[in-house]
């Protein structure tokens, strides 16, 4: 006569309960995960409402360009990123830039007001320097600048449009034209990312 170990059944008994706590396991990953998915999209939502609303600022400057643009809701959007995750941060970024590149597929013009507000948040974010030696400098976009700027073979001034008044971020120019391919504003990000500090919320309030 055969007997049964006296932990056979007892084992047996277990693979149920066993199963239901791998299926509870399963599920509070799904709900982590499904959560941390939302999330995102609702930041990229967010984000989306907050710089769309932003005029282009050719739109917005007339004649004063300090007193014109709204810079305080841009420094508001940057604040938005800068309370992000750095990989939720970098995500939201190229899901703008996508929208850049969709909207310069039929014509690059198309791009430029969205993708300028891109270029002027960057500026933001980071704390670019506005003399920075030009045999490192990279440029991501064909900008030109309505005013004169002054020409140093040495320097570029990484932080234009952008500039300093009684140690507070202005802005200070707008762009005349744009020449060149779209702008790569995910690689300047990357790019600044990899050089400069990111700015505080201190020092954007």
């Amino acid at each position: 006569m055969k007997t049964v170990p006296r932990n056979g059944n007892l084992s047996i008994l277990r693979q149920p309960h066993l199963g239901k706590m791998v299926l509870l396991a399963l599920g509070l990953v799904l709900l982590i995960v499904t959560s941390i998915h939302l999330q995102f999209i609702l930041s990229v939502a967010k984000f989306f409402y907050m710089i769309e609303r932003i005029p282009p600022l050719t739109e917005a400057i007339n004649g004063d360009v300090v007193e014109a643009y709204p810079l305080n809701e841009m420094k508001q959007i940057a604040c938005f990123l800068l309370e992000q995750p750095e990989q939720s941060r970098r995500h939201v970024i190229a899901v703008y830039q996508d929208y850049i590149e969709i909207r310069a597929q039929n014509d690059i013009g198309n791009s430029i007001p969205s993708a300028f507000k891109l270029y002027v948040l960057l500026r933001l974010l980071f704390d670019v320097p506005e003399d920075y030696p030009r045999n490192e400098a990279r440029f991501f976009g064909g900008w030109m600048a309505s005013l004169p700027r002054e020409r140093n073979s040495e320097t570029v001034d990484m932080l234009w449009p952008l500039g300093y008044q009684n140690d507070q971020l202005i802005i200070k120019d707008s762009y005349s034209t744009y020449s060149g391919s779209v702008y790569n504003g995910l690689g300047e990000y990357d790019y600044f990312a990899d050089r400069f500090p990111l700015r505080s919320v201190g020092d954007l309030e």
